[in-house]
């Protein structure tokens, strides 16, 4: 069932080549473990996200997993977003790391959807109020910290609403 949670795991060497991947993982990423084993783990990885995903290598533990939040590549092109936990092992005297992931890719287009609904009309797809006061406040915030001065521009259509409410 969809509440389940579905976990997908990867084992590492120290230089971050792939030694297993979990038949979940394959699943998620729709890949092929033959054409992985050895690369590089960083390949699998968004590369706007490469930086969060070594910095979650870079400061995990075995006793302190580091956690994270980025893209990884599917085999057909597409991203997933993904949790990731990362803890620091040694599994038959070689150092390496576990990965647990968990896809996050429906919350996260959700999460994004109502954003967009918070901050723009059904009807028109434009920015509305909200939107426009939450820019506001980090324009004067920003204008607040530093030389940058902004405008704003104030447009008034006669009779709009009863247009809008029309529709």
């Amino acid at each position: 069932s969809k509440d389940r949670v579905q976990r997908q795991g990867a084992v590492l060497d120290l230089d971050l080549s792939i030694r297993y991947l979990s038949p979940g993982a394959e699943r998620l990423l729709g890949i092929s473990p033959q054409y992985v084993f050895g690369t590089s783990w960083l390949d699998a990885v968004f590369p706007a996200d490469r930086g969060k995903a070594n910095s979650l290598i870079e400061t995990s533990t075995s006793e302190r997993p580091a956690q994270a939040e980025f893209r990884l590549l599917a085999g057909d092109g597409s991203h997933r977003y993904v949790d990731v936990v990362a803890t620091r092992v040694i599994e038959h005297d070689e150092p390496g790391f576990v990965l647990t992931c968990h896809d996050v890719t429906e919350r996260r287009a959700l999460e994004q959807q109502l954003s967009y609904q918070a901050f723009h009309d059904s009807l028109t797809g434009l920015a509305n109020r909200a939107l426009f006061r939450d820019r506001l406040e980090h324009a004067i915030a920003r204008t607040s910290r530093s030389e940058i001065r902004f405008a704003v521009l104030f447009i008034d259509l006669d009779d709009f609403k009863d247009v809008n409410d029309s529709l």
